[in-house]
């Protein structure tokens, strides 16, 4: 069993860059593993609270969140890394709340930062940004050249220096998409627009998405 980050580094040879700790509520879901939970405050019921670099900024898993952004600035020579992916082995594991809260704090630094969701399987960014589904076009409306970068691109109402690109319409064919000579233009484009570029990927397990986009990463 892999109980500790120093049992992680041994097996996978690889640094590891943060760890943060897991929030958990009374009840049994919020016991599984990546479940950010708070207590909301009127009616006892249990709510939600994902984006803790936002609503809970001086929290334990805000300044783990925290370290990872510092861990992952200072990771290359030369210049912290651009376009940074983020996947995980299996479905709900906590990998969009991890991007998301990544892309918040690199944001609060004062740097343009965009989130892209090109998790065109399950999205969850749009509904973790309070971006309701079916109101918006996205990255796969780019892709599939009925839209332009600058349409799907929405900046976030509250937190400054952050946009998001939401899925769009969810297509039949997520790899074929991916493949496409858009999303290395795509790429291109955002680079000379945002100092940061954090993309929300499929699991690695499950599709091919993420190891398609691994390419176009830092």
């Amino acid at each position: 069993t892999v109980k500790t980050p120093d049992d992680v580094e041994n097996l996978a040879r690889l640094p590891s860059l943060a760890v943060v700790p897991q929030f958990t509520g009374s009840s049994s879901a919020g016991k599984r593993a990546g479940l950010l939970q708070g207590l909301a405050s009127s009616n006892g019921h249990e709510k939600r609270i994902e984006l803790v670099a936002q609503h809970l900024p001086k929290s334990q898993m805000s300044e783990a969140f925290r370290a990872l952004r510092t861990s992952l600035l200072l990771s290359q020579a030369g210049h912290p890394p651009q376009v940074i992916l983020v996947t995980s082995a299996l479905p709900r594991e906590g990998k969009t709340t991890a991007a998301a809260n990544l892309a918040v704090t690199l944001a609060q630094l004062g740097d343009s930062t965009v989130l892209v969701d090109a998790d065109l399987r399950k999205p969850g960014v749009g509904r973790l940004l309070n971006m309701t589904g079916g109101k918006y076009a996205g990255l796969s409306s780019y892709l599939a050249g009925v839209s332009s970068l600058d349409l799907v691109t929405v900046p976030h109402a509250t937190i400054p220096n952050l946009a998001a690109i939401p899925t769009g319409p969810l297509p039949p064919n997520p790899a074929d998409l991916l493949s496409s000579g858009k999303l290395t233009e795509a790429i291109a484009e955002l680079r000379t627009k945002y100092k940061f570029i954090v993309i929300d990927s499929p699991p690695v397990m499950a599709a091919t998405d993420a190891v398609i986009l691994s390419v176009q990463c830092d």
